[in-house]
């Protein structure tokens, strides 16, 4: 009963990662939200050259800069810039960038959804 329980968690493990393994299309989409609400995507592979976009938070602007496969805050209007110190993050990042001064948050997953910007 043992082997046949091993097994069988085999099999499912197995039937979930090698779809994963051997797709190549990633979609790594960029998720900016204002409070809770998304306001951008961004698909980060479609990005071929490095990028500067101008959003707007709820206490002033903000920087993104945008290229293949990341994002991150260039500039920002809060006083302690912990969102732009934190750099470039991509979908194996384990935080989002956070400005809770103009309460936006950044998010990068890998889905397969469409984006539109």
């Amino acid at each position: 009963i043992l082997l046949i329980i091993v097994f069988s968690c085999l099999i499912g493990s197995l039937s979930f990662y090698l779809p994963r393994m051997f797709d190549n299309e990633n979609n790594n989409t960029a998720l900016v939200y204002l409070k809770d609400e998304v306001i951008y995507q961004f698909d980060l592979d479609n990005e071929n050259k490095e990028r500067e976009f101008l959003i707007h938070g709820s206490n002033g602007s903000m920087v993104l800069g945008l290229r293949k496969n990341e994002i991150c805050v260039k500039e920002s209007s809060c006083p302690h810039k912990y969102c732009v110190n934190q750099g470039y993050i991509n979908s194996s990042s384990s935080f989002p960038i956070v400005c809770s001064y103009n309460q936006i948050s950044i998010y990068v997953s890998s889905s397969s959804f469409e984006v539109k910007v």
